[in-house]
């Protein structure tokens, strides 16, 4: 069996995400990375922060140099495209979050996926955060009874975080549901089993930083096993806040994102009179470097699964294109 860190890995995109990838499968020992871009000066930029092998302007042709993997880090917009091709030049497959806008090609990808069954997965890291996977744990366990429903909250005001927000693709492709994790997390904690059955959307434009999509959307979900989620997702308000709640039938478990490095665990039971609270201390890069050696060593041969495989993945998918379909027909009309 080859060893994972062998891998020969394609970075294809060289943006704030495919310049942490490379970082990161740096650090866990990685010894063969490429990278493609059209963009020099981001190829440089990147080649300055990390070793790189082999370098290339065009996509098509970095495939045929035969990586064993590519983790795709461009706009979400080319994601389905560029892992179709992957897929087709017998290339695994690690796709950056949201897995696309739209569900335009999804077909295309789940035949590419059933004829190749070579290995795929989406980047949905905070599935590998530390407060959360013991969130996991803890509703495996029982300790807060049978969940119902779920509120998760996301915050933060793009310009205040990326002070060249304008020449992202946010504004005008994705706009909001480019904060896809929450979403996702209402899907992991609703369980694997669990399909939406209705969505209930409020979204729209609010602010004046020029998006051209939705930068604040309330989403409510029900579930085929009677479980509920609300979600809230903006892009103006300050402070940034993240916040997960699940309501149990014996309690409710309560995370607190203080910043990427920390988080406030809160558990209340039925049978206490206050809550349990546990800091959590933690870097941005360990969930990144949990899911790219998961993914690598899956890769490898490994009796390791994808903590998001394209099943898990493709869900968050119905809803954002649900709801930028929805708000496309409403501008229009």
């Amino acid at each position: 069996m080859k060893n994972w860190r062998d891998t020969k890995v394609l970075i294809a995109g060289s943006g704030s995400i495919g310049k942490r990838h490379a970082g990161v499968l740096r650090s866990l020992g990685v010894t063969h990375l490429e990278i493609v871009d059209p963009d020099p000066e981001q190829r440089r930029i990147l080649k300055r922060d990390a070793e790189i092998r082999a370098e290339y302007s065009d996509y098509l042709e970095a495939l045929s140099a035969k990586p064993d993997v590519v983790f795709i880090c461009t706009p979400a917009d080319l994601h389905i495209p560029m892992a179709v091709q992957a897929l087709e030049s017998q290339v695994g497959v690690f796709c950056e979050k949201p897995l696309a806008y739209t569900k335009q090609g999804l077909e295309q990808l789940e035949a590419a996926l059933a004829k190749t069954n070579l290995p795929f997965a989406v980047g949905f890291c905070f599935r590998h955060h530390e407060a959360l996977t013991e969130v996991k744990k803890l509703l495996t366990e029982g300790v807060i009874g049978e969940v119902r429903t779920l509120r998760l909250r996301m915050s933060e005001n793009l310009k205040a975080v990326r002070p060249d927000y304008t020449k992202l693709a946010t504004l005008t492709s994705g706009g909001v549901y480019d904060l896809t994790h929450e979403i996702d997390l209402a899907f992991w904690f609703a369980g694997q089993d669990a399909e939406m059955e209705e969505l209930q959307i409020l979204d729209g434009v609010v602010s004046d930083m020029g998006f051209k999509k939705p930068d604040f959307a309330s989403l409510s979900l029900r579930f085929t096993n009677q479980m509920y989620a609300q979600i809230y997702l903006d892009y103006f308000s300050l402070p940034r806040t993240r916040v997960t709640e699940i309501m149990g039938t014996e309690g409710t478990i309560k995370v607190e994102f203080a910043d990427w490095n920390s988080a406030e665990l809160a558990v209340f039971r039925k049978d206490q009179t206050k809550w349990e609270v546990r800091r959590i201390s933690t870097e941005r890069n360990t969930m990144f470097r949990r899911e790219d050696e998961e993914f690598l060593r899956y890769a490898a041969g490994e009796p390791v699964k994808p903590i998001c495989p394209f099943e898990e993945g493709k869900k968050s998918l119905e809803v954002i294109d649900r709801a930028l379909g929805r708000y496309t027909e409403t501008v229009v009309s």
